[in-house]
């Protein structure tokens, strides 16, 4: 077993302690004990022979009795910010005590879930808030720690003594110690007290002689709804003065007195009643027990009742509008209500459908004070007669009259029995537009009394009008004139127009005609000559929409302007190849009448012949369709626009004459004495130049043996690179050398 040893061991032979559960020495000797609770130690001396003993302890006490887990540590650390606690206040340890006493109420019945909990210390303080002594010297001792002073949990006996005076102790009890620096373990009271125990700290005194107890036996209070029944109080409906920790009642026998039936409140008493008390080793201690009764209250309270009148509507009909429904709620069983006094309303209003009530027991009793009755009343309404009437709508052509339409029809609401309705003052329409038909009214009673008319203060009439429209529609024709010319680069516009209205020339009055013309053509096509047109009056408000309008456009035609390319015939030398475009021209006339900056692209096309010819090729030079571009600043604007389609091109063609290319070959001339051998020279020149890329072929036949002859040229070919004889495309003289052998 492990012990806590005993605060100040202070005789002469004592050794140093530096440990809670060892100490040497001879077991036989006596050791003087010195206890100073914490209240006395502000002003103690200390013997000195103790320093040296308390600050070898220390060491120990600093190493085991500061540690603390996270998670209680920070939730103490948040106490000791909220409370504001500081180590360096002389009076920090009352004010921890004083908190921890306060922070719960001391119960023996405290809910026992606390001790499964995974940290009693934080749930007793947080949670539950109620316990024992030992849950306020576990919670104690931790927030000690987290403050930097060592602490331990401590169990024992404890009562209150008298100097001199033996006492026995009976009451267990927890509390906490604190280690001051220099003089040792402390204790420190930190249990709250309960609510009745007067504040004993947890501490109480035994019962027994010489200390008696007071223990008062008090009706709890009762409260309850009425129920026509009567009402007593449960057998285990009172209080009892909490005993001593440890303390039991044997028997617990309690007569209560008081019974009500009515709403009202009733006295309540302890009758007669035979208890006991055990102390904690089972002795029955009743007569040092002094038992005091007391008394309570008994009140009953109304039953909540909720009645709630219907609400009703209609609209006026000269009779009374009465509504008696009622939902009751809440009604005990057997209990009936009966209602009057329901008001009623005949002209248009509205009031709250208010009501009187009472209530009787199956006795037939009047029980309408044992409830609380709450009222909710709904309304009685008489609204007006709601009549919707719509007047008609009609258009017309103009023709300089007035025009109107008195017809009308109810779409809701009819009159009342007797009544009689009349119409004036409608709306008329003169000039083109449209207006709302517009009318008054008067609603009459069958005695001639004006039940409704404009502006009337009341009546039993509410009227809300559909105005129809009235509409008159001028018919108006635009004819906008034609125009036409040839293409020339400008716009063609035409601002000639006439018009009419319903056939005639003129506008209505006040009315006028404007005409904005939107088109114009430049380009070679056709166009309608398009407007927009738009009618004002005197205000200079749009009001086209009273009007049809037709136009009939005239044309925009802007003609092709006729052009001619007329393409140059030209020569050219056989080359053997097609014939180089570039060397192709001509000449553009037709567009001198152009009334703008313009500019052309042509592009020529020369047909792929390559053979030489007396005769031109006639048409081989032209210009395709699309070849010939036209551009222009079109009615000088900056954009340069294509406008050859506005153009009625004509080509006129150009031959092509290929030349045969001229050459000489002369055959080589040669001379020799006679040695019997034929004299022979098949070398010659060329005069001209072939084409490119052609080769040309000689053959020479001359020979001599004695004498003097002619290098006859017998043949001659020329062919193009593929091997093609072209020798037809060529102009070929001959000059033959001689030969000559000499004796």
């Amino acid at each position: 077993k492990e012990y806590v040893l005993p605060y100040y061991a202070l005789s002469k032979d004592s050794p140093i302690q530096t440990s809670d559960t060892y100490i040497s020495g001879n077991a036989e000797e006596e050791y003087g004990l010195y206890y100073y609770a914490w209240d006395y130690t502000k002003n103690v001396n200390v013997p000195a022979q103790y320093n040296a003993y308390e600050t070898a302890y220390y060491e120990f006490v600093r190493n085991n009795y500061l540690s603390v887990d996270d998670e209680t540590k920070a939730f103490m650390q948040n106490i000791i910010n909220s409370e504001g606690f500081d180590v360096s206040d002389s009076d920090l340890i009352e004010k921890v005590a004083d908190y921890i006493k306060k922070s719960a109420t001391y119960n023996l019945k405290y809910n026992e879930n606390l001790n499964k909990s995974s940290n009693v210390v934080i749930d007793f303080l947080s949670v539950y808030k109620e316990g024992v002594c030992r849950h306020y010297a576990a919670a104690a001792t931790m927030l000690f720690r987290t403050l930097g002073i060592p602490a331990r949990y401590t169990i024992g006996y404890a009562t209150y003594a008298e100097k001199d005076i033996p006492q026995k102790i009976y009451s267990g009890h927890a509390w906490v110690e604190v280690y001051i620096q220099g003089l040792g373990w402390i204790n420190v009271e930190v249990t709250g007290s309960s609510a009745d125990d007067g504040g004993m700290d947890g501490i109480v005194n035994a019962i027994g002689p010489g200390n008696s107890f007071e223990v008062k036996i008090i009706p709890d209070r009762y409260e309850a709804d009425y129920t026509g029944e009567e009402h007593t109080l449960p057998s285990d409906w009172y209080s009892i003065t909490k005993l001593p920790e440890g303390y039991t009642y044997g028997n617990l026998d309690v007569e209560l007195i008081g019974s009500g039936k009515e709403v009202g409140s009733y006295d309540t008493s302890i009758g007669e009643y035979n208890i006991t008390v055990l102390d904690p080793n089972g002795v029955d201690v009743t007569d040092y027990v002094t038992f005091i009764p007391g008394e309570s209250q008994m009140v009953i309270y109304p039953q909540k009742l909720f009645a709630t009148s219907v609400s009703d509507l209609k609209e006026y009909d000269g009779k009374e509008l009465f509504n008696d429904e009622l939902e009751v709620l809440g009604l005990l069983p057997g209990h009936r209500y009966e209602k009057y006094n329901f008001l009623s309303i005949t002209e248009i209003g509205k009031i709250e459908n208010t009501f009187d009530i009472k209530v009787f027991d199956e006795l037939g009793n009047d029980v309408t004070d044992n409830y609380e009755i709450e009222r909710v009343y709904g309304t009685l309404e008489v609204t007006p007669i709601y009549l919707t009437i719509e007047t008609a709508s009609n258009e017309w052509r103009y023709d300089g009259v007035y025009h109107y339409d008195k017809s009308y029809r109810f779409i809701t609401g009819d009159l009342l029995p007797g009544d009689s309705i009349e119409f004036f003052g409608f709306a008329t329409i003169l000039n083109p537009g449209e207006v709302e038909n517009l009318f008054d009214i008067k609603i009459i009673d069958e005695n001639g009394n004006v039940r409704y008319e404009k502006d009337m203060e009341s009546s039993v009439y509410n009227v809300e009008f559909i105005n129809g429209i009235l509409v008159v529609r001028g018919y108006i024709v635009v004819e906008t004139g034609s125009a036409e010319k040839t293409f020339d680069g400008t716009a063609l516009t035409n601002s000639d127009y006439t018009f009419t209205v319903d056939g005639k020339p003129t506008m209505p009055n006040g009315h006028n005609l404007n005409v904005e013309f939107i088109t114009s053509l430049t380009v070679a096509g056709v166009l309608g000559n398009a407007v927009v047109v738009t009618v004002t009056n005197s205000e200079g408000e749009d009001i086209t929409s009273d009007y049809f309008v037709d136009v009939n456009e005239g044309t925009l035609t802007v003609n092709q302007l006729d052009v001619t390319i007329t393409v140059n015939s030209f020569s050219v030398l056989y080359s053997g190849k097609p014939t180089d475009t570039r060397y192709a021209s001509g000449k553009i006339t037709g567009l001198e009448s152009l009334l703008i900056n313009y500019d052309t692209e042509v592009i020529y096309t020369i047909e792929d012949h390559v053979k030489a010819s007396t005769k031109a090729y006639k048409d081989a030079i032209y210009v395709k369709n699309g070849d010939f571009k036209a551009y222009g600043n079109l009615d000088n604007g900056q954009e340069v626009i294509d406008f050859t389609d506005s153009l009625n091109v004509t080509v006129i063609k150009g031959s092509l004459t290929i030349r045969k290319i001229s050459i000489r070959i002369t055959s080589a001339s040669d001379v020799k004495v006679y040695d019997g051998e034929a004299l022979v020279n098949h070398n010659y020149t060329l005069n001209g130049r072939l084409a490119e890329g052609h080769r040309l072929e000689v053959t020479i036949t001359g020979s001599v043996t004695l004498g003097k002859k002619k290098n006859t040229i017998s043949s001659y070919k020329i062919y193009d690179e593929l091997g093609n004889d072209v020798t037809s495309n060529y102009t070929v003289s001959k000059t033959e050398g001689t030969l000559e052998v000499t004796t």
